[in-house]
């Protein structure tokens, strides 16, 4: 009995969890996109263009070079992403 009544949420669920999945996130770094991907989104309205310029300096043993690098690319990703960006 209890199995019956599991399912129909059970099944839901997975159908949504499938269909999340399985819309991939666009991509917005100008170096991941084909050209017809990038024609599709200037004809969609896009118009936006964001130019992350990190940098490399010396830092002792405990921490990478590129950090600027790497914490730019996840702020603008986070910017062209913001519900105002396009």
């Amino acid at each position: 009995m209890i199995a019956r009544i599991a399912w129909p949420p059970l099944a839901i669920l997975l159908l949504a969890a499938s269909q999340a999945l399985a819309q991939a996130p666009q991509p917005v770094f100008l170096d991941e996109l084909t050209s017809n991907e990038l024609r599709d989104q200037i004809r969609a309205g896009r118009r936006t263009v964001i130019v992350p310029i990190g940098g490399t300096e010396q830092n002792g043993p405990h921490m990478v070079l590129g950090k600027h690098n790497v914490r730019v690319k996840v702020l603008s990703e986070k910017s062209a992403c913001a519900p105002s960006a396009g």
